[in-house]
């Protein structure tokens, strides 16, 4: 998904669509990465001593600083159903 992205960043193409994908898809993952680590360590992966509190803490901004995954989807889906006759 991201050497596609960046195959049409290179050649000049639209990429916005794939971007947000790449973005959506990795803050997701990061999020759901960090919640398995964090329940896999109990109590102790929350505590500030620890690296994982501190992920725990800032990976919730990936989806939120630049721009709402919700708003994301929603472009990404407008441009899935673009050529879609709503007849």
């Amino acid at each position: 998904m991201v050497r596609d992205a960046a195959r049409r960043i290179a050649a000049d193409e639209g990429a916005r669509v794939p971007i947000l994908m790449c973005k959506v898809f990795t803050a997701n993952v990061v999020q759901g990465v960090i919640d398995d680590a964090v329940w896999a360590c109990g109590g102790n992966g929350i505590e500030k001593d620890h690296p994982l509190g501190d992920f725990y803490e800032s990976v919730r901004q990936f989806r939120i600083v630049d721009g709402a995954d919700e708003v994301h989807k929603r472009v990404i889906a407008r441009d899935a159903f673009d050529d879609v006759d709503p007849d």
